[in-house]
C-alpha cells in the first residue's frame, strides 16, 4: 500500500473512534467528597413558647429535587424531626414545636445523591439556637376613678403573638365573670374601655387562650377602686391613700359599705390599729402610732 494510502486509512480509522466516543454516554460521576454549608434557617418567632409551633424556613441552593429534614440536637446528637420534599429550588418551610427545654438548635440537612447523571454534595445549614420563653400576662389599669366614670384597661400577652384571643374577667366579690374577648396587635397588646357603676372594688384580669400549641395562662388580678361623690377620709400606714388606696383596703370597706357607721375598733392594718368613726356624714380612720403616716382626702 502506498504510503500516501497508509496515511489516509490511518486518518479514517482515527475520525471514526472519536466519532463514537463522542456519541457514548459517561456513566455516572461519584458523589463529591464534602459537605455544603449554608445559612442557617430563618424562625417565624424570635422566642418559641413552650409547646407552640412555628415555622423554619430558608434555602439550601438550587438542585435537583430531594429530600430535606430537619434536625434538633438532643443528648449530644442530631435527631430528625421529619422530612419533606423540595423543588429544584431547594426552598423549604417546615412547622415545628419547640419542645419544653429553654434552649433548642435547628438545622436542616440533605444528604448526598446522585441524579441527572451526576453527583449532588451533602448540604447542611449552619445551626439556629432558640431559646424559649415562659408566657406571661399582665393587666394595667387606674387605682382609683369616680363611680360612674369609664377607665381604660391595657391588657398585654408575653411573648407577642399577633391576633391572639386575651378573654378579659373582672371579679366584684361574685367571682371571675368574663367581660369580652380582645385580640392583641403586633405588640402583644389589646386595650378595653370599661364603665364603672356604683362604688365598689373591682379586680380584672386577663386570661390568653391556647394559641398554635401554646397552653392557655392567666394572669394576675389588678384592682380599682370607684370612689363615690361623698367625701372620705382615711389615713394610711404607708404612702397616701388618694393615690394608693389599696394601702387602706380595710379602711376603705368600711366606707364603700355606707354612712351609719357605729364607732368600734377594727383590725391592725400593717403596723396601726385603726379606729372608725361617724362625724357630720363623713367616715374617719384614725391611726395611733405610725411614723411617717400621711392622710388625704379623697374627693
Amino acid at each position: 500500500m502506498p504510503p500516501h494510502a497508509r496515511f489516509a486509512t490511518l486518518l479514517a480509522a482515527l475520525v471514526m473512534v472519536l466519532g463514537l466516543a463522542a456519541s457514548t454516554p459517561a456513566p455516572d460521576s461519584p458523589a463529591p467528597a464534602g459537605t455544603v454549608a449554608v445559612a442557617a434557617p430563618s424562625s417565624s418567632v424570635a422566642r418559641p413558647i413552650p409547646h407552640e409551633t412555628f415555622t423554619l424556613s430558608g434555602s439550601l441552593g438550587p438542585s435537583v429535587p430531594r429530600v430535606v429534614r430537619p434536625q434538633t440536637y438532643d443528648e449530644g446528637e442530631w435527631r430528625v424531626v421529619q422530612k419533606q420534599s423540595v423543588a429544584r429550588s431547594g426552598d423549604y418551610s417546615f412547622e415545628v414545636t419547640q419542645p419544653s427545654s429553654v434552649r433548642t438548635r435547628w438545622r436542616v440537612l440533605a444528604y448526598g445523591i446522585k441524579r441527572e447523571g451526576r453527583g449532588w454534595r451533602e448540604r447542611v445549614t449552619a445551626p439556629r439556637t432558640l431559646f424559649g420563653q415562659p408566657q406571661t400576662v399582665t393587666t394595667s389599669v387606674a387605682r382609683s376613678v369616680r363611680a360612674g366614670s369609664a377607665l381604660r384597661l391595657t391588657l398585654f400577652a408575653a411573648p407577642a403573638r399577633p391576633g391572639r384571643v386575651l378573654a378579659l374577667q373582672r371579679d366584684s366579690g361574685q367571682g371571675w365573670q368574663k367581660v369580652t374577648d380582645l385580640t392583641t396587635d403586633a405588640t402583644g397588646h389589646a386595650t378595653y374601655a370599661f364603665r364603672t357603676r356604683g362604688v365598689a372594688k373591682t379586680r380584672f384580669r386577663a386570661v390568653a387562650r391556647a394559641h398554635h400549641g401554646a397552653p392557655a395562662v392567666a394572669g394576675t388580678a389588678a384592682a380599682v377602686y370607684a370612689i363615690g361623690d361623698r367625701p372620705v377620709g382615711v389615713m394610711a400606714w404607708r404612702g397616701d391613700s388618694l393615690n394608693y388606696p389599696e394601702n387602706t383596703l380595710d379602711a376603705f370597706r368600711s366606707a364603700v359599705h355606707r354612712q351609719g357607721a357605729k364607732v368600734g375598733t377594727w383590725p391592725a392594718v400593717g403596723t396601726a390599729s385603726v379606729l372608725r368613726a361617724a362625724v357630720s356624714g363623713v367616715d374617719f380612720v384614725t391611726t395611733d402610732d405610725v411614723a411617717g403616716a400621711r392622710s388625704a382626702l379623697l374627693r
